[in-house]
């Protein structure tokens, strides 16, 4: 089925997606989380009267003018004496304080979009002879680690060719976000994805949930979650646009085998409640080798399996890919 959805520019589609999604993931991040500010050592560094690097000029001729007479006491009782507070109190205060006239969502945005690590992904093969084929694959993901929150973003592109016919185009960005419970194994999260797929009989595929985890194994070498709970998806511009109930039955693992080289999986089952014959299972293998630590550049091989009983007749319910390339973590 051909609608006005493929007729637009590959490129204005990742534009209007990535930064859909990245908007999203962060304020959801930030909101769902209630999450404290961000302490970096600049904080301990003003403890002490050191002036970090990055003050605004203001506040270092603030600080500058302050003198000796703003060290911090050493002291409860001299802090009392002098009117200022010890220094296990001033180490707790946040990064930057927002100055009376600015505005407080700045310093919101700020702490939203810090703390992140990224990583892009190419991959891409050819052959020439009695057939030309090209294939490419390109991903970008990020991720934000606190105490208490989990968040990851991921986005997908894969594109491939043979005499000059298109015979993959494929875009997906997933998010998931973990609020983890202090002292516990448990945690709750929400995730949610939207695809876009050349080759099926939709033009897009939107997914969205939330349940339950249980941190089944968590030591040095090995990191292994279980995930339960339901979600809802809807496949538009297809023959059925019905909104359906899905379970949600995962594992995500990541095991290191020594210090260059890891393991990373997933298993979604995501049968449809109330039709259980109706299901999809996505599943997940990459192997990363890290060549260069000082440039944080790794060697990544894998593959992904889709399996859908939902696919039209005729068609493979097996979508099966696979890659190696390099990634760069920043």
């Amino acid at each position: 089925m051909d609608t006005g959805v493929r007729g637009f520019p590959i490129i204005g589609r990742l534009a209007l997606v990535l930064g859909l999604a990245l908007g999203a993931m962060a304020a959801w991040s930030e909101a769902a989380a209630g999450m404290p500010p961000i302490v970096r050592e600049d904080a301990a560094a003003r403890a002490m009267g050191i002036v970090p690097l990055d003050m605004p000029p203001a506040e270092e001729a603030r600080h500058a003018s302050s003198g000796a007479g703003d060290q911090v006491a050493s002291s409860p009782d001299e802090a009392g004496r002098a009117g200022r507070v010890p220094d296990e109190s001033v180490t707790a205060v946040e990064d930057r304080e927002v100055p009376s006239g600015e505005d407080p969502r700045l310093s919101l945005l700020s702490r939203v979009l810090t703390g992140w690590t990224h990583r892009v992904e190419l991959a891409a093969s050819g052959t020439e002879g009695n057939a030309r084929t090209g294939n490419f694959r390109g991903a970008f993901n990020a991720s934000r680690h606190t105490e208490l929150t989990q968040a990851s973003l991921s986005l997908t592109y894969q594109y491939g060719t043979r005499d000059s016919s298109v015979t993959q185009e494929r875009f997906v960005t997933s998010g998931r976000f973990d609020r983890l419970m202090k002292d516990s194994r448990w945690r709750s999260f929400l995730s949610g994805s939207f695809e876009i797929d050349r080759f099926r009989d939709w033009d897009y595929r939107l997914t969205g949930g939330g349940g339950f985890g249980y941190q089944v194994i968590k030591d040095e070498k090995t990191d292994l979650l279980a995930r339960g709970g339901l979600s809802l998806a809807q496949d538009i511009g297809g023959l059925d646009e019905h909104v359906r109930s899905e379970a949600i039955l995962g594992l995500d693992l990541a095991r290191t085998i020594d210090e260059r080289q890891k393991v990373i999986g997933a298993l979604d089952f995501l049968p449809t409640i109330g039709e259980f014959d109706q299901f999809r299972i996505n599943a997940r293998l990459s192997w990363e080798i890290l060549l260069d630590p000082e440039s944080r550049l790794s060697l990544r091989i894998g593959g992904e399996n889709r399996y859908d009983t939902t696919a039209r007749a005729g068609a493979l319910r097996n979508d099966i890919s696979y890659y190696a390339g390099i990634a760069v973590e920043f």
